[in-house]
């Protein structure tokens, strides 16, 4: 069964991204969302997760999902949440078309990539053991607050001018 979960979700995250991409800017201005409002939303809850991974806690906010654990909680939000999204729909923005081709490249590259980590997860587990996964994991949270706090300190800078140097 792991497969087949590993495989829908890097389907499903390749999909979600390739959508944000050519058509979450549209989304946003529908909403009338500012893109800095969008990537802090986003690095908070970046934040949020790196925070719970360096404290050594297990997210519970999904508690028992209906269907198949590869849309929900590993395509969204765990590979295509809030910050890759808005990583791709600000990409996508600016983007031309000799880009776009590039860029759709590397979101399906990313999706291979990951399929394939998903598929390598338990042989990777039982090397690790459990105090090597521990202390990966601490180490990955604060990498990914550093990350978050980072993005907030950019979206501030371009909201706001001067604020933040």
């Amino acid at each position: 069964k792991r497969p087949k979960v590993a495989l829908q979700a890097g389907l499903t995250t390749v999909l979600i991204l390739l959508v944000s991409y050519f058509v979450g800017d549209a989304i946003l201005a529908l909403f009338r969302i500012e893109m800095d409002a969008f990537r802090i939303a986003g690095s908070v809850l970046i934040a949020a997760a790196g925070w719970a991974m360096v404290m050594g806690r297990i997210s519970t906010a999904y508690g028992e999902v209906q269907g198949s654990p590869a849309t929900i909680p590993l395509s969204i939000p765990k590979l295509a949440g809030p910050g890759a999204i808005a990583v791709v729909i600000a990409v996508g923005q600016d983007s031309i078309w000799e880009y776009a081709v590039e860029d759709v490249v590397i979101i399906v590259l990313l999706g291979i990539i990951s399929t394939v980590l998903m598929l390598l997860a338990s042989p990777i587990a039982r090397v690790l053991r459990e105090e090597g996964l521990d202390v990966i994991s601490r180490l990955f949270g604060l990498i990914l607050l550093a990350i978050a706090i980072g993005s907030i300190l950019t979206a501030l800078s371009h909201a706001f001018p001067g604020l933040v140097r």
